[in-house]
Order: C-alpha cells, then structure tokens, then sequence
C-alpha cells in the first residue's frame, strides 16, 4: 500500500576515523532503505527514504575525525529536511496529519546516554568527542513536543554501552509546540542497556547484523503468529527479542534486542497484506518418509503430512516457518524457512 506522508532517513557507518571499522552497517541501511520503499514493505515513494552512506573511498586511511563522514550534522540536516517538508504539506492540509511517519534507522558503534535510549556515533564522532550522536531520547522529546509526525519509528543496529559523563546531544531545531494530538513512538535496538550488538563473521555481501536480520524477517512477516492479521509494535517485540537472542547464539555470542513503545497502534501491514498466501513446495530429501509437521514462528502447528513422496505443497501467509517431525530429523536449516511474498520451493 503506497504511503506518501511517510518519510524516512537510513544511515549505515562503516568507517570512522577514530573507532575499528564495521563490516555490515552499510549493508543493514541499504537493506532497511530497500525494505522502505518496496511496495510489499513500508510502501515509500523512493523520493521520501534518503540513504545516509559513504564509499569507502571517501574515508581513506589517515582521514581526521573532523572530516568523519557522514557527520553529526549531516544526519540531522537529512532529517530536518523532511521536518521542513511534512510541516509545509500540513500548513495547507492539517487534516492529513494521522496519516504521517518517519522512520529513522541507523546502524554504527553506538552508546547510550541513558536507560531507555541509544545514541549512534556519527563518523565524526571519537572517544575524547563522544558528543558528536544521534540520541533516540533526544528525538522522542522533539517530536512528542513538535508533533510533525503521527507517529514516529526509530530503529538502531547498535551498542548501547555506558559511558560515563556523557550527555545526550541536544537537537539544533527550534521547538514551536503544537496541539495536533498524541506522537506514538516506536524504538527497537540490537541490544538492551549497557549491551552490545554483533556482526557475524563472513563476507559483507553475505550477512548483516544480528538485529536488522531478525528486524527484517520480522517486518516481512515473520513476527505473525497463528492468527495475527497485522505486524505492531506487539508481535515486533515478540519476534525480535526471541529471535535476536537465537541468531546471536548461532554465532556464539550473547545480544538481547531492546523494544520500547508503539504497542498496537504503529502497524507495519495492513489485514489485507498479511492475510495474501503463497504456494510453497517442501522437498524432503529422497529416502525421507514419516509424519511430518509444520509450525510457524511461534511454534504453533499449521500442518502436518505422512509424507510418502518427496514433496509437500502448501499455502502459507508471509512468515518465519518450521519443519520437523518427531523423530528430530535433521533437516537442511534446521528446517527453518521464510514465506516472503512469492511462490517458492523449499528444499530441506
């Protein structure tokens, strides 16, 4: 479903001039940016998501912090700019107003200033100049003040380490408080506080961090359970702090996600996206026989096959998937598998 009010701003740091280099972060914004304009996704015109990422050819080695790019002030100027846009639409049209988003993902080194928020260090940022962020908490008050938006989603692949004596930075943008209505805020993170958030080991082209993974199955439709109809900030938080917790596992590391707000109200896919089904084939191995069962992501059964042939057909919403049997059998993926929005074959 298109949606012309929303609007988003996807930033991906690799390289910072005075903190390691990251692998995946590039990869997780480009990932999240597709997902935002996709017509089965968030559904943005590709004009209102602007992509916040460097090559890395304009960070060589040797690049001072001070030229860290993109730098604290470039992320905010892409945000304002879309501040600027939303308030000039409803200067002629208010009653618009409920039907407006922002997404705002990042992913980078991270910290968090306090308890319930998680700051990302821009390029310019440093150990002796942690102060160059974005902090979440900064935002939430902004805009719970400014109302701009109806609703405003922030997700961050991030650590949230402590660090001690540091503030959250203030925001540059005047504030003009307005009677529009209540903000619903939504802010997901890859790790609660005082935690970190991991990059698998592997190839870039490959992977992506644990939690815009679990992030995007969720948000494709993995995060409904047997009966759900729409993906909220409910069942996202649900999903992603069961399913961060095992990816991260998998690579034999510790993360937990970290979900605060939105509930019911902030919908990801409407009744109608969610409810599509799709022919999907299970191919079992050639010797394999015996009852089969299948679970979704919540592990409630959907179906179950005395399977005699080597193939299973079956229609199926978008979501996370499971297959087993009760004989543990080991099954390619451990037989896990994700319905996207296509007819497909699974081979476990």
């Amino acid at each position: 479903m298109p949606n012309p009010l929303h609007f988003g701003v996807c930033v991906g740091i690799n390289r910072y001039p005075e903190f390691r280099d990251l692998k995946f972060a590039r990869r997780d914004a480009e990932a999240f940016h597709d997902w935002l304009i996709s017509p089965g996704g968030g559904g943005l015109p590709s004009g209102n998501a602007k992509l916040v990422v460097v090559d890395d050819a304009d960070m060589p080695e040797g690049t001072l912090r001070e030229d860290g790019v993109p730098s604290q002030s470039q992320i905010l100027d892409e945000i304002k700019k879309w501040i600027d846009t939303i308030e000039a639409h409803l200067s002629l049209n208010i009653g618009d107003w409920e039907k407006t988003r922002l997404y705002v993902f990042v992913s980078g080194h991270g910290i968090a200033p306090t308890g319930n928020s998680v700051a990302l260090l821009a390029a310019d940022s440093s150990p002796s100049v942690p102060g160059n962020h974005l902090d979440s908490g900064r935002l939430r008050d902004f805009f719970q003040e400014t109302q701009s938006f109806r609703e405003v989603v922030v997700f961050a692949d991030c650590c949230r380490e402590r660090v001690s004596g540091i503030d959250a930075a203030f925001l540059p943008w005047l504030k003009s408080g307005k009677n529009r209505g209540e903000v619903s805020y939504l802010v997901g993170c890859g790790a609660e506080y005082g935690g970190l958030a991991f990059e698998p080991s592997g190839e870039p082209e490959l992977n992506r961090g644990h939690f815009t993974g679990a992030l995007l199955q969720a948000l494709k439709g993995a995060a409904l359970a047997s009966g759900e109809t729409a993906i909220t900030g409910y069942n996202l938080k649900r999903f992603l702090e069961k399913r961060v917790k095992e990816i991260a596992s998998d690579n034999g590391v510790n993360q937990k996600a970290y979900i605060d707000g939105g509930g019911g109200e902030i919908v990801f896919t409407n009744e109608e996206t969610a409810a599509t089904e799709f022919e999907i084939t299970i191919r079992f191995p050639a010797a394999y026989s015996g009852e089969a069962f299948l679970l979704d992501g919540s592990f409630n059964e959907v179906d179950r096959k005395n399977v005699t042939e080597p193939s299973w057909t079956v229609s199926l919403k978008k979501g996370l998937y499971l297959v087993s049997d009760e004989n543990e059998t080991k099954f390619a993926n451990g037989g896990q598998f994700m319905v996207v929005g296509e007819k497909k074959e699974i081979h476990v």
